[in-house]
Order: C-alpha cells, then structure tokens, then sequence
C-alpha cells in the first residue's frame, strides 16, 4: 500500500525519478515547437468539415477534436484508414451527450510533428463519415 498522494515511482525512488527527469530535462525545451504545431494543425483544420478544435487556438501541445460522427462510423473509418493507409489513429472515440458527436484528444509530440499540419487535417477528416 503506498500513502496518499505518492506514487510507486517517488516511493521506488531512483530509476522512475530519474526517467522522469531526464523526459522533462528533453521534452521541456520542445514545448514551444510542439505548441507551434498544434496551433497550425488547428488553423488547418478549420476548414475541415465537421471537425472542431476545442480549445481553439490550443493553449498547450493538446487539443480535443470535436467529430461530427457516430461511434460506429467513427470505428469503422479508423479501422479504413488503418487498413488502407497504415496508419492508426484511436481505436475508438468518446462519446459525448449528443450521439452525432464524439471526441478525441490530440496530443502534439514527435510523431505528430513529423506531419504536415495538411496531412493531419486529412487524417482527421477521413474519420467523419459524411
């Protein structure tokens, strides 16, 4: 059992402090890049129809897409887009109050600046099934 409020890593000491330092110690210094990005994909996506961006502009390398879909149509054009493109986005959205409208975070790192803001537009919109 470990007392409130800690964790295994603070308890273990060490190995998962460490790791954990030597991530912000590389991580921290990209965080205007990635913010950069997530602000670009989000200006990309706002011609995508039934995409919106909340918050718009992103206030950190994180963002929540609002998808004018079902759950059931989003799941199967994932696993399209899977099978056609090789490329894996979620395996499922969350669904919100209204069932015409799930949610995805995105969250802006290595990978993700890899692509164009354009390419991740594409990506998105291949999952809201008009």
């Amino acid at each position: 059992l470990l007392p409130a409020g800690t964790s295994d890593y603070a308890v273990a000491g060490g190995r998962g402090a460490a790791v954990r330092i030597k991530a912000l110690r590389r991580r921290l210094p990209l965080m205007p890049a990635y913010l950069r990005h997530a602000r670009a994909i989000a200006a990309a996506l706002a011609d995508a129809t039934g995409v919106r961006v909340v918050p718009d502009p992103p206030q950190v390398p994180m963002m929540h897409l609002l998808l004018s879909t079902t759950q059931d149509r989003f799941t199967a054009a994932a696993r399209r887009l899977a099978a056609e493109q090789g490329i894996w986005a979620w395996p499922q959205a969350a669904p919100t109050i209204d069932p015409g409208i799930q949610r995805v975070e995105l969250s802006i790192g290595d990978a993700t600046c890899a692509l164009e803001p354009d390419r991740v537009r594409d990506i998105i919109a291949a999952l809201v099934v008009r």
